[in-house]
């Protein structure tokens, strides 16, 4: 998704609110008279409740920048076994199974291995001999990947 998406369904949401508040008064629930009131009331709870929405995720996106910078000197080991991939260094080990990866994406700066929950692992290019290495890693993973998860290679 792209970054702005959020900001376009954040903006998208006052045309929803109002044609709401606009439906409950043409319903005869409110008169004519309080929809002002009504629609104002309704905006600013939706502000409050989207500002406090927007500080939290950026709150949270600095919290793993710093995670990032702390962890960017740390080196790590990686281990491709037939259950999965053990992730480890001084301060962290983890363990991801096959099943849990979803794809593996391929570019210029790296490999990134899609995990669930919409986190990936990062593989820069420069530890593979040459962009025929980085392939043939990609293609090993991917038929991990689908072995994994029953697709036909």
């Amino acid at each position: 998704m792209p970054w702005y998406s959020f900001w376009i369904v954040l903006g998208a949401m006052f045309f929803v609110i109002g044609f709401a508040v606009l439906g409950v008064q043409k319903s005869g629930r409110i008169s004519v008279a309080e929809a002002p009131d009504v629609l104002l009331a309704a905006f600013v709870a939706y502000a409050f409740g989207a500002g406090l929405a927007t500080l939290l995720a950026f709150r949270r996106l600095r919290r793993i920048a710093r995670m990032a910078e702390e962890l960017a000197g740390v080196q790590w080991q990686v281990t491709f076994a037939d259950t999965g991939i053990l992730w480890k260094c001084d301060i962290i080990e983890t363990f991801t199974s096959w099943r849990a990866i979803k794809s593996i994406e391929a570019w210029r700066e790296g490999v990134l291995i899609w995990v669930v929950q919409r986190r990936a692992f990062v593989i820069p290019s420069r530890i593979f001999a040459d962009s025929a290495a980085r392939q043939a890693f990609v293609t090993a993973v991917q038929t991990e990947i689908e072995r994994a998860h029953g697709m036909p290679s």
